[in-house]
């Protein structure tokens, strides 16, 4: 028979994957996983193996199918689009929920994803701070907790040297800058009243 005439079965990834997960984290036998799957045994254990290598990504296999991802990407426009961005606990009870509709073998206590503990970063849960993004008068309040800590609601926030408030204004960022430059002249005032014009030109620039 010519070699090209030859078929050759592509198994889905996303079938192959969830096959891994069910060997890996030990909920069914290479041989039921396999054959729940319909994927040979040859194929499961070459990916298991350190000779198997895949181009597009690295790292273990996702919990979640790239079409589900998309539809979570889908909603967290739609929510930002209404005006009600979706904050990261709000985002990990809809994985919890759906992972509790649609059950699966993955890392995560209690279905819930933990990025940070999972990378080993540490979060200073006391420097955290809750706030709300919005110029309408009757906001969505929530109390938002990181490990069981409540975390404080603050009306403005300062990140990465930029003052911001809840209605996205600047005004005390700006007066912040403007104290800061007037101490600073005020300082050089004081201590170049003495000079003579040109060298009080010379210290000032």
């Amino acid at each position: 028979m010519d070699s090209a005439a030859k078929k050759t079965h592509k198994h889905d990834e996303e079938a192959i994957t969830r096959c891994m997960q069910l060997v890996l984290f030990k909920k069914k036998s290479l041989y039921a996983a396999c054959k729940a799957y319909a994927i040979p045994q040859s194929t499961v254990l070459y990916r298991l193996s350190g000779k198997w290598t895949r181009k597009a990504r690295k790292g273990p296999p996702t919990v979640l199918t790239g079409d589900e991802e998309q539809k979570l990407v889908q909603y967290l426009k739609t929510m930002e689009k209404k005006g009600f961005p979706v904050v990261k606990e709000l985002l990990l009870h809809k994985v919890k929920t759906f992972l509790g509709t649609n059950s699966r073998p993955n890392p995560f206590t209690n279905n819930v994803p933990g990025w940070c503990k999972e990378n080993g970063m540490r979060v200073n849960i006391y420097k955290c701070k809750v706030i709300t993004f919005s110029r309408c008068h009757n906001t969505i309040s929530h109390q938002y907790n990181i490990d069981t800590t409540p975390q404080d609601r603050v009306h403005s926030i300062h990140d990465l040297g930029v003052i911001m408030d809840s209605k996205l204004r600047f005004n005390q960022h700006i007066s912040a800058i403007t104290a800061k430059a007037f101490s600073i002249l005020g300082f050089i005032r004081r201590n170049a009243s003495q000079f003579t014009k040109c060298l009080r030109h010379y210290t000032v620039l």
